[in-house]
């Protein structure tokens, strides 16, 4: 699979029906790893990336590499793979780094948990230097017709729990592993703040280091999100769908479960298929804080409401183009006076 914009189109060297036949020292070497980094105090969406990465490895050595046994891979095998990912499936130099790092934190277990098992092995991995895709991802930066035009086609197509994802992404900035945290019943009347904002009433789990990461509040602006909500929300009760969670994913007992990570990326990807461009769950951060920049909110409001410890990340999610930031402050009669804007502004 090749790269489009920011879509990634994989090559499938990761499918349920190679995974069944790889070899199962190393399936029985990735469930003890698993076990041991969980019990270890990791997050689950951290000990989901490394399975994920992992298996990933796993099938390309099972079609590769002769399914050899992790314990015995040579440096020279591990280079092949890096050089495979880079010119056959196009992953760019933070996924290279990404599953190099799960590698060597296998390694690492293995070296130092399991040494009783395999005393002469070392972690290799960290002495190979990672490669270096020279060609950059295009960022997808989306702008607030797209999303309205995006919304409009779901709904019209009933997709609604998807129109619902895509609402509150934007309106709220939480990245997808928060998204799936949200229940129904936070959005209340006793839950609004400041007049023009939903607050969760429990702390949301957000990215940080140990098991239960960061524990943050989100807010979700109601005018934007209100009307997906309501629609997601009718259907569900004509359909007698009953969950506290509000993206779900159904049981084969015809029950509702929360939805994992898993099903908020195929969200991610009816939205791209209605959308006719690259979607990722993270642009929607991107237009989150982007949206409150061009509202001219001051840096701290925006720093709290997203979570961030400063504001130096704000540089790095704000996509207005440097022209339409000047705009608003310089005119043929020099500097303009410009006020800050208030959360009423977004």
């Amino acid at each position: 699979m090749t790269k489009l914009g920011r879509r990634t189109v994989y090559n499938r060297i990761y499918t349920e029906e190679i995974w069944a036949k790889v070899n199962e020292d190393n399936k029985n070497l990735l469930k003890d790893y698993l076990a041991y980094k969980t019990t270890g105090g990791r997050s689950p969406q951290t000990i989901y990336q490394y399975e994920q990465m992992i298996r990933l490895f796993f099938c390309w050595n099972y079609l590769h590499n002769k399914d050899t046994f992790f314990v015995d891979l040579k440096k020279r095998q591990l280079v092949s793979f890096f050089n495979y990912a880079i010119t056959e499936m196009g992953w760019s130099s933070n996924r290279i780094s990404t599953i190099k790092s799960s590698l060597s934190s296998m390694s690492d277990y293995i070296e130092n948990v399991l040494d009783d098992e395999f005393p002469d092995f070392r972690n290799i991995v960290v002495k190979l230097e990672t490669p270096v895709k020279q060609t950059v991802r295009e960022k997808t930066v989306m702008s607030e017709e797209q999303i309205q035009d995006c919304l409009d086609k779901l709904v019209a197509a009933k997709r609604y729990q998807a129109a619902c994802y895509l609402a509150l992404a934007v309106s709220c900035g939480a990245r997808k592993a928060e998204l799936i945290q949200f229940k129904v019943n936070w959005f209340t009347d006793e839950n609004i703040v400041y007049g023009c904002m939903w607050k969760t009433p429990e702390q949301i789990r957000t990215k940080g280091h140990g098991k239960q990461g960061k524990l943050l509040y989100k807010f979700t602006f109601i005018k934007s999100f209100k009307p997906y909500y309501e629609m997601w929300m009718k259907y569900r009760k004509e359909n007698n769908i009953e969950s506290e969670w509000l993206f779900i994913v159904k049981n084969d007992d015809d029950t509702y479960r929360q939805a994992s990570i898993s099903t908020a990326d195929s969200i991610c990807r009816t939205i791209s298929a209605y959308m006719n461009t690259d979607f990722y769950s993270h642009s929607c951060r991107h237009r989150y804080v982007t949206m409150m920049k061009e509202s001219k909110l001051p840096d701290d409001v925006i720093v709290a409401l997203v979570g961030w410890s400063d504001s130096s990340m704000i540089r790095v999610y704000n996509d207005a183009r440097a022209e339409d930031m000047l705009d608003d402050y310089f005119d043929e009669n020099g500097i303009k006076d410009v006020e800050a804007g208030t959360l009423d502004d977004v």
